[in-house]
């Protein structure tokens, strides 16, 4: 017997990597594990941003969303940051990263998914974000991780225009 974990999340955001990290920490002690299956859904945070349009920093999508000050904005992000620290990741960038469309980088996900790489995509894209603060915005920065799954670019790019 299978338990199946479906785990709704967006790529940007924070909380949802800490969350993903922390349920891989606690499988990876279960004695069950190879009984469990993980199954990433996506879930767009923020459908106001569209896609292609300018990325902004997280202080700005912070301020204007929320109504935060520039100081609880910080505090907020610095915050998010010690506790993914105190969880063993490091770096994890969220204060001095940008935001954008996350549609373009779930599109991906569910054709490297199609190409047997769901679980590895997903932690890729995470590792990118907030541990490098590389984009996953445009059909470029994608098809770069799709090289580095093993997936070709070309097949990527013409998956993501099509």
């Amino acid at each position: 017997m299978t338990m199946r974990i479906e785990m709704w999340a967006d790529v940007t955001c924070p909380w949802c990597g800490i969350g993903a990290h922390r349920l891989q920490q606690a499988l990876d002690r279960f004695e069950h594990r190879d009984h469990v299956e993980v199954v990433h859904r996506s879930f767009v945070l923020d459908p106001s941003l569209e896609a292609g349009a300018e990325l902004i920093s997280t202080r700005e999508l912070l301020r204007h969303k929320y109504g935060l000050s520039d100081e609880q904005a910080d505090a907020a992000t610095s915050n998010v940051q010690d506790i993914a620290r105190g969880d063993g990741l490091q770096p994890y960038v969220v204060s001095d990263n940008v935001v954008g469309s996350t549609q373009l980088a779930h599109e991906f996900l569910a054709w490297a998914t199609t190409k047997g790489k769901h679980a590895d995509a997903w932690h890729r894209i995470s590792r990118r974000y907030f541990g490098e603060a590389k984009s996953i915005f445009d059909i470029g920065s994608l098809a770069d991780v799709a090289t580095e799954l093993g997936l070709d670019a070309t097949d990527a790019r013409e998956a993501l225009e099509s």
